[in-house]
C-alpha cells in the first residue's frame, strides 16, 4: 500500500508552529516536526507559502501611521533578512543533505545497472551451456542411435555366421555319418572277402596263389577302413570344435554390443541430467534479473 503524502494545511500548521517556537523554517526542521513526508513535497507547500507571504497588500495609511509602518516594516525587513539568511543557510544544508541523497541514488542505479549487466552477462553464457548441453544431448541420442543399429547389425551377423555355423556342422555330420556308411559297407565287403577266402581254401589248398593275392588284398581292405576310421574321427573333432568356437564368439561378441548400448544409455542419461541442472540454473538467474529489474524500476 502506499504512503499517504503529507497535505499544503499540514505544512501549513507545522510552519506556524515553527516561527511560534522561534524556530527557522526549513525543509528539515519542518520534516522533522510532521516526522513523515518526503523533501521534494515538503519543499513545494514551503514555496507556496513564501510566495503568498511575500505577495503586497495595496493600503491608504495616513502619514504618521505610514511612517511608523515603514518604520516597522524596515525593522520587520530587517528580521526578516535575518530569517531570510538562516533559511538560505539551512536551505544549503537541505540542499547538500538533498545532493547527498541523489548521489546515493546514483550509486544504487549504477550499482543495479552492474548488476543486471552481469546478470544478462550470466544468462547469455548459461544459455550457451544450455544450447551446447542441448547439443551434447542430441549427439548423444544420434551416437546412441547409431551404435544401437550397429549393435542390431552385429548380433543379427552374428546370428547369420551361428546359422552357418549350425549348417556346417549338420553339413560335416551328414559327411560323417557318409563315411560311417562307407565304412560298414568296406566291413561288410571284408567279411564277405574273408568268408570268400575260406571257402576257397576249402574247395582247394592247391590255389595258393590265390590265397595270398587275396589276401593281400584283404589286408589292403583293412588299412583302408582304418585310415577311413582315422579320417571320419578327425573330421568329427574337427566340426565339433569349429561348432563350438563359432558359438563361443557369437555370445562374446553379443554381450560386448549389449555392454556398448549400456554405456550409450548412461551416457545419455548423464547428458540429460547437466541439460536439466543447466535450465534450474537459468530459471533461477531470470528471476534474479527481474528482481534487480523491478528494483532498478
Amino acid at each position: 500500500m502506499a504512503r499517504e503524502g503529507v497535505s499544503f494545511e499540514n505544512v501549513q500548521s507545522a510552519v506556524i508552529a515553527l516561527e511560534a517556537e522561534g524556530r527557522s523554517v526549513t525543509l528539515r526542521s519542518v520534516r522533522d516536526h510532521l516526522g513523515t513526508g518526503s523533501m521534494s513535497t515538503i519543499g513545494q507547500h514551503l514555496q507556496r507559502i513564501r510566495e503568498s507571504a511575500r505577495q503586497p497588500v495595496e493600503t491608504v495609511l495616513p502619514d504618521a501611521v505610514a511612517h511608523a509602518v515603514a518604520t516597522a516594516i524596515a525593522q520587520q525587513a530587517e528580521q526578516v533578512r535575518g530569517a531570510l539568511a538562516r533559511e538560505l543557510e539551512a536551505a544549503q544544508d537541505d540542499v547538500e543533505a538533498m545532493s547527498a541523497q541523489v548521489d546515493q541514488l546514483e550509486r544504487t542505479i549504477v550499482d543495479q545497472q552492474t548488476r543486471v549487466t552481469v546478470l544478462e552477462t550470466t544468462e547469455q553464457r548459461l544459455t550457451g551451456k544450455l544450447e551446447a548441453a542441448e547439443a551434447q544431448v542430441k549427439e548423444a541420442e544420434d551416437e546412441a542411435r547409431q551404435q544401437i543399429e550397429a549393435a542390431k547389425a552385429e548380433a543379427e551377423e552374428q546370428r547369420r555366421q551361428a546359422e552357418m555355423a549350425r549348417t556346417e556342422g549338420a553339413k560335416a555330420a551328414l559327411q560323417v555319418e557318409a563315411m560311417r556308411e562307407a565304412v560298414d559297407k568296406i566291413t561288410d565287403e571284408n567279411r564277405n572277402l574273408h568268408t570268400r577266402l575260406e571257402a576257397t581254401l576249402v574247395e582247394s589248398a592247391a590255389v595258393g596263389g590265390k590265397l595270398e593275392r587275396a589276401e593281400a588284398r584283404t589286408a589292403e581292405a583293412l588299412d583302408q577302413v582304418k585310415a577311413a576310421k582315422a579320417e571320419a574321427k578327425e573330421a568329427i573333432s574337427e566340426a565339433r570344435a569349429e561348432a563350438k568356437d563359432a558359438a563361443l564368439d557369437a555370445r562374446e561378441q553379443v554381450k560386448e554390443a549389449r555392454a556398448e548400448v549400456e554405456e550409450a544409455r548412461v551416457a545419455a542419461r548423464v547428458a540429460e541430467e547437466h541439460a536439466a541442472k543447466a535450465e534450474r540454473e537459468l530459471e533461477i538467474l531470470k528471476g534474479k534479473l527481474a528482481t534487480a529489474e523491478g528494483a532498478c524500476d
